[in-house]
């Protein structure tokens, strides 16, 4: 995991409080639990939904409906 800290878009909260999250992708959380299968997954990122598909490109590729 990698810490990030968020402090708004454009700056928009400066003068506000900073908080430090913890950032990971899809594909490796899915490895540090032992789940090869993805059947539902929901994304409610708040407008960042195609950021995360993005880099969740080894579940998306091995869930592969065909």
């Amino acid at each position: 995991m990698v810490s990030a800290t968020v402090a708004g878009i454009n700056n928009s909260f400066v003068g506000q409080n900073i908080i430090t999250v913890l950032v990971t992708t899809i594909d490796s959380e899915l490895k540090r639990l032992g789940l090869d299968e993805v059947q539902l997954m929901k994304v409610d990122v708040e407008g960042f939904e195609m950021s995360v598909l993005k880099v969740a490109t080894t579940t998306l590729k091995i869930n592969q409906r065909t």
